[in-house]
This record gives structure tokens, C-alpha cells and sequence, in this order.
């Protein structure tokens, strides 16, 4: 379910009164030509900067697209360097604009936990706190962008694996969000499954449940695609740990069938597919499962760092394929610790699929151990992995 770890860093589609040049890089970044989007959007920002009285409605669509190819890219100095200078630039204006300010740092508070770097990024939300502090009467942009900040905030707490604390503050967050933005708003459906995330992690699989199937009830066309998808990958996850796999791959390829009909190469495709060969795996068709996983995505897999070579090592793993399922795993363990902590589920997850591997008694009781002292005897990996 690691899916729902993170949002809002993918474009959404075009946006009324798109320029024409954006609405074509985005069609780029739709079918996964990453690279040709960078350079075209590079290419353009210099254009827009270089007149003499550069535009910020112009300039500012621009930086942020590229600082989403650039993360997409894994590009986490280049992605950092775009919204640095783009602080600069309109902290430096006669009247700085405290929305573009407040989005600025977030961003970058963004950029600092995919990177792995939780202190800086609590010192970037901790600054956009302090600044809407100072708003009197904040306009309903700024409102937003607090908001957002508290999304990321929630999923900075998640990746610490402070589960608790992630769905603590999301629930004190959501009935504000709902009220201010309304109950349909983008931010309060990423909030509401960051909640799901950190309710699953924690084992809490039926609520998790709960949520997800709360969101894909909503209306067609009222709940973005990307929310939406991490709400069906979510449900998927909760019905495969309490032993619906199949349930799972329904929900799984009903959405996938149609993504691969319109956008095969798409992030969401990708994500997609790691979440069935989840479900395909615990039905131990482990062959299929393998397929879907074997072909590296394109671009970094920053909302998941790590799952799909843990995907292929589990599907590896039930072929028989004991040394290529290592080294999945090694791979899958060596992304996961750059971006989460120790503690972290899918750290553990992985930890115990190569504890499966190596089948030693060490490996078996250093995994066990941990999952005992940070998620407690009532988890259910705890349980797993203690009877294995």
C-alpha cells in the first residue's frame, strides 16, 4: 500500500487557460517521455526568464512542472535548485506573495523526505506554519496552501513511521479541510487516504478498508485520478492482508484495463501493476505476478521507494529463484532505507522477505525483534513473522 504514501506531485491534467507549450510537455509526462519533458521545460523556462520583465504567471507554471520532472527523474538537487530559486525571486520582490512563498517551502519540504531528509523538511513546514501564523486574514489561496503543507506534514510522519501520529493529525486536520475546502476537495481526499495509509500500516486493515471504499463510492469524476487510484491500490492492499487476493485483483484490473487502453506507460499504470502482482503473488501465481513487475517503470518510483524489486524478489522467491529473489530484495532494501525509516513497514516487509531467503535463525530473530518493539505482539506481521 505504499502507494498511498505519497500525493500531488503528479501533474493533473490540463488546467483551463493552460498555454499551449505546457498542455504539450504535459502530454509528454502523461506517456512517461520524462527526459523530453525536462529538456523542454528547461528549455522554455529560460525563455520566459530571459525577456526583460519576466512574467510570473508565465514563469511560475513552468518552475513548478519542472520541479515535478525533476522529482519524477529522482533529480532531488536539480528539483531543490528550481524551487530555491524560485524562492529568491519572489522573497526578494518589494511585496512578496505569501501564497507562492507558503507553496515554495512545502515544496521543497516535499523534495527533503523523498530524499530522506525529515529534519530539514519539519524546519520548511515548521517556516510555512509561522508564516500563515502572521496572515490576519488570509485569502483563500493561502488557505490552501496551508492545508497543503499539513498533507505533507502528514506524510512526512508516515514516513518516519509514525503511524500513530500520521493518522492522529490527519483526523484533527480533516473536519477543518472539510469545512474550508469542502468535502470534495483534492486536498481533503489526499488527507483522507494518507489516513487510510497510516490506519494500514498500523495493521488496522478493516478501517483502512473502510475509508478506501468510502472514496471510490464518490461519484465518477468527482475524485481526481490519482486519489483514486490510491484509494482502489489501498482497498486492494487491506483485502489481500486479510486474505481476499482475489477481491483484489477485481478492484486492481477493472481500473488497469482502462488506464492500459489510454495511458499504458503512465504513472498510474505502474503503480497499478505493482499493487496486482501484489495480489497475484498471495494467490501464488507468482509467474504473472512477476511479468507485471519485471520492466522498470519510468522514472523513480518516489511514492513507493523500493516496492516493486520487493515485488519482484516475493514473486522470484515463489518460483524458486532463491539468488535473483536476494537480490531483488537487497536492491528493494537499499531504495527503502534512502527514504524511509528503519522502522518503517515496508522496511520491515522487505527485511522479511529476505529473512524467508536466507532462513537463518539470526536473520529470523533480528526481523521478529523489530517488528515486536515498533508495531507490538498484536500486528499482524508481528505474528506472521514470530510463527514463521
Amino acid at each position: 500500500m505504499a502507494s498511498l504514501a505519497g500525493r500531488g506531485l503528479w501533474p493533473r491534467r490540463r488546467r483551463p487557460g493552460e498555454d499551449a507549450e505546457l498542455k504539450d510537455v504535459r502530454a509528454l509526462i502523461g506517456t512517461g517521455e520524462l527526459a523530453e519533458a525536462g529538456h523542454r521545460l528547461r528549455h522554455l523556462l529560460a525563455v520566459r526568464q530571459g525577456v526583460r520583465k519576466p512574467d510570473p504567471g508565465r514563469v511560475t507554471p513552468v518552475q513548478s512542472m519542472l520541479w515535478t520532472v525533476e522529482l519524477a527523474l529522482g533529480r532531488f538537487e536539480e528539483a531543490l535548485q528550481i524551487v530555491d530559486a524560485a524562492r529568491s525571486a519572489a522573497e526578494s520582490s518589494r511585496r512578496p506573495p505569501v501564497t507562492r512563498v507558503m507553496a515554495l517551502r512545502s515544496m521543497a519540504a516535499t523534495t527533503h523526505l523523498l530524499a530522506g531528509r525529515f529534519a530539514p523538511a519539519e524546519a520548511e513546514l515548521a517556516e510555512v506554519a509561522r508564516i500563515y501564523g502572521t496572515c490576519s486574514a488570509p485569502k483563500p489561496a493561502t488557505v490552501k496552501a496551508y492545508f497543503a503543507s499539513r498533507a505533507v506534514s502528514c506524510r512526512l510522519l508516515s514516513n518516519q513511521a509514525r503511524f500513530d501520529a500520521s493518522a492522529a493529525a490527519a483526523d484533527e486536520l480533516l473536519p477543518r479541510a472539510v469545512m474550508v475546502l469542502g468535502a470534495q476537495s483534492p486536498l481533503v481526499y489526499r488527507i483522507v487516504l494518507q489516513r487510510a495509509y497510516a490506519l494500514a500500516m498500523l495493521g488496522r486493515y478493516e478501517q483502512a478498508e473502510s475509508v478506501c471504499r468510502s472514496v471510490l463510492a464518490v461519484r465518477p469524476g468527482a475524485v481526481p485520478e490519482v486519489e483514486r487510484t490510491d484509494s482502489a491500490c489501498g482497498l486492494a492492499y487491506c483485502l489481500v492482508e486479510t486474505g481476499r487476493a482475489r477481491e483484489a485483483e477485481t478492484v486492481l484490473r477493472e481500473l488497469l484495463a482502462s488506464c492500459e487502453r489510454d495511458r499504458p506507460v503512465s504513472h498510474v499504470a505502474s503503480v497499478l501493476r505493482r499493487e496486482l502482482a501484489n495480489a497475484l503473488s498471495r494467490q501464488s501465481r507468482f509467474e504473472e505476478a512477476l511479468a507485471l513487475v519485471d520492466v522498470p517503470p519510468s522514472g523513480a518510483q518516489l511514492h513507493a521507494p523500493g516496492e516493486r524489486q520487493f515485488q519482484r524478489a516475493v514473486a522470484l522467491l515463489g518460483l524458486g529463484r532463491r539468488e535473483e529473489a536476494e537480490a531483488a530484495a537487497e536492491q528493494a532494501l537499499a531504495a527503502a532505507r534512502t527514504a524511509l525509516a528503519p522502522a518503517h513497514v515496508s522496511v520491515l516487509e522487505i527485511r522479511t522477505v529476505l529473512a524467508r531467503v536466507r532462513d537463518t535463525p539470526g536473520e529470523w530473530a533480528a526481523v521478529t525483534a523489530d517488528w515486536l518493539t515498533h508495531y507490538g505482539p498484536d500486528h499482524p506481521r508481528t505474528r506472521a513473522a514470530a510463527a514463521h
